[in-house]
Parts: structure tokens; C-alpha cells; sequence
């Protein structure tokens, strides 16, 4: 697990197990996990959808509801160690663009927010909405998200059929609005469009949405968390995400998108806008043990030294600097 607190003369940084020193050594923090239930639950009401247990859930990330490149055992497992530092350390959605996702909606009945991990989109979508059912195969994840009375968070299988998704909503036909935030590149995107083309109601809104790494106030910054995502990915990582059909660095515009535009709108095609907010080191460093490769990064002979460049790259900007996220989304209606 990697963790960091900032201290006025170093900084600790521990990672999966492995601590990696960087600067004066330091008390780190531990980010604990919280022993909840999983299977089907609501804030404030009795467990009345599937009751799973955790060995027959399948499990997920942060949002794997659908087979993509991961079988359904890797996808139960990829988030888990990282599932407590998801909620405490992910950038959250602006309520601006979440309130205007809720608006394209025919009614403001039923949201469905698929591949929900720790629940990020579906507790800022919830004031909009009468109920909103936030699934995910990841029971670690949703066992991190905040309850919020009309969400009910539900633990699905990897390849959810016709017979689950309706027993999950309640029905086919019944959703006003789907969103799938940071998670659609791990579906089978296909399958994907034919579960949202059964639960949306006529009209109804599918709204997948994505952000990209961050990037920061400095070139050097930019160039250290580069290095990284190389030394993680591989140097061709760009351009074979590009290869991808569901690529979530261009805005998923390669991916087959069968669904209208919506009302004051004459496409369908990707929209960017930007999250930016100020963060100090200890946010990187959070960020980073979020991701699915933290492991990874943990057990590579470079790794302390790609993060120590890292530290030393923000630590010549300032301790407070602002970062930015693009922020992708595709928005359609079902076909008349």
C-alpha cells in the first residue's frame, strides 16, 4: 500500500508493503479498511435485493460491472487493496456537471450508476433523483461508499444477464438516466450498450464519462508522472490504448455509440471539459495508490527512484499547485 503525510522534512512514502524513504523518515499513515457487509444494502432500510456473499459475488474495481480485458476473477480482486485509499483520495465529479447530466434526463425517477465503485457519481447524482442503484462486482469497493438514503448499492456477477439486470432495477424500461464514471474501458462495451438500451425507459439518457491522468502546473511534473506511467505501462501505452475501440484518453470516441442525440443537442460525440483543483504531495502520492498498478510500481526495482524525482519535482513548485483532469463524456438518448 503506498501512503503519504506530508512533514516539514520528509516524507514517507509506503507502498504495498514496501516503504519507500524519501526525504527524513516519518510516522506513516495508515489507511484502515472498513469491515462492512457485502450483497445488497440502503442506507436506513433492510438488505432487500440479492443477499452475496462475498465468495459468490464476482466482485470488480472501481466500476467493473462487465467482462473487458480482465476475467471476472481479476476484476473481483483488481481494486481490493486499493479500495480504501479509492474513497479518500479520487478527485470528486463537479456538481455542476453532474446536475447537468441529471437535467438531460426525461425524469428524474430512477438513476442507474454502473460500475459505481466506491460510489463517487451515484452519491453526487442522488439529490436529483427519486432512487439510484449504484452497482458494481466489487464488494471491497462498495463496502468503502458513503450511504446516502435513496442509493441502494448492490453487488453484481461479472456477466450480469436479462433476468439480473431486471431484478436489480426492478424491471426493463424503468431507468431515466445510466452513467458509468471511470469504469466503461473495462466492460465489454458492447454488451454493455445492449444493458442500457433494455433498462433505459423510452427516451431515457446513457452518459458514460471519464477522466484522464492528472496533469500538472510544471513540466517537470508532467515529465516525472510520465516516467511512471511508462515504467508502468510501457513506452507504447498511448498509442495502443489508441487501438482500443472504448480508449478512455480520447473521450471514447472510437466505441460504437448506437444511441440520439439529446434534446438541444445534434450529436453525440465526445464533450471535454476540466476539473482542477489545488492539492499538496500528499494528494499525488494518494492518487497514485488508488490506481491498479500500485503494486506494480511497488516492486519495480526504479520505483523508488521514479518516486523520488516524482517528490522532488513537486517539491520545487511549491507545496500547494493545482492539477487538472480532463473530464470525457458521451451522452445519448435510446432510439425512438
Amino acid at each position: 500500500m503506498l501512503t503519504c503525510k506530508q512533514h516539514c522534512q520528509g516524507t514517507t512514502l509506503a507502498f504495498s508493503g514496501s516503504t519507500f524513504h524519501v526525504g527524513r523518515e516519518r510516522e506513516t499513515e495508515v489507511l484502515r479498511k472498513r469491515s462492512k457487509g457485502f450483497g445488497s444494502w440502503q442506507s436506513g432500510a433492510k438488505h432487500t435485493h440479492m443477499q452475496r456473499t462475498l465468495a459468490s459475488s464476482g466482485g470488480g474495481n472501481a466500476g467493473s460491472t462487465y467482462p473487458g480485458q480482465a476475467n471476472a476473477e481479476q476484476k473481483s480482486d483488481l481494486y481490493k487493496e486499493q479500495a480504501a485509499a479509492y474513497i479518500k483520495w479520487r478527485p470528486t465529479y463537479p456538481a455542476t456537471f453532474l446536475q447537468g447530466l441529471a437535467k438531460l434526463a426525461p425524469a428524474r425517477e430512477l438513476l442507474w450508476d454502473v460500475g459505481t465503485g466506491s460510489g463517487q457519481a451515484a452519491v453526487g447524482l442522488a439529490p436529483h433523483f427519486d432512487r439510484v442503484v449504484a452497482t458494481d462486482v466489487s464488494p471491497w469497493q462498495l463496502a468503502q461508499a458513503p450511504r446516502v438514503s435513496n442509493v441502494t448499492y448492490i453487488v453484481t456477477s461479472a456477466e450480469m444477464g436479462t433476468e439480473e439486470l431486471a431484478e436489480v432495477l426492478g424491471g426493463l424500461a424503468t431507468v431515466d438516466l445510466i452513467t458509468v464514471a471511470s469504469a466503461l474501458h473495462f466492460f465489454d462495451v458492447h454488451k454493455m450498450t445492449q444493458q442500457a438500451l433494455a433498462a433505459l425507459k423510452p427516451l431515457g439518457v446513457y452518459a458514460p464519462f471519464t477522466y484522464n491522468m492528472p496533469a500538472f502546473a510544471t513540466p517537470r511534473l508532467d515529465v516525472a508522472m510520465e516516467a511512471i506511467l511508462v515504467a508502468m505501462a510501457g513506452p507504447n501505452y498511448r498509442l495502443e490504448a489508441a487501438k482500443r475501440e472504448c480508449n478512455p484518453l480520447d473521450g471514447y470516441k472510437n466505441m460504437h455509440f448506437p444511441f440520439e442525440p439529446v434534446e438541444g443537442r445534434t450529436e453525440t460525440e465526445p464533450r471535454l471539459t476540466h476539473m482542477r483543483f489545488v492539492w499538496r504531495f500528499e494528494n499525488v502520492v494518494g492518487f497514485m495508490e488508488s490506481t491498479s498498478y500500485a503494486k506494480r510500481l511497488a516492486e519495480m526495482p526504479t520505483g523508488k527512484e521514479l518516486l523520488r524525482e516524482l517528490e522532488a519535482a513537486w517539491v520545487a513548485g511549491g507545496e500547494e499547485q493545482e492539477v487538472v483532469f480532463k473530464l470525457w463524456s458521451r451522452v445519448g438518448r435510446k432510439p425512438k
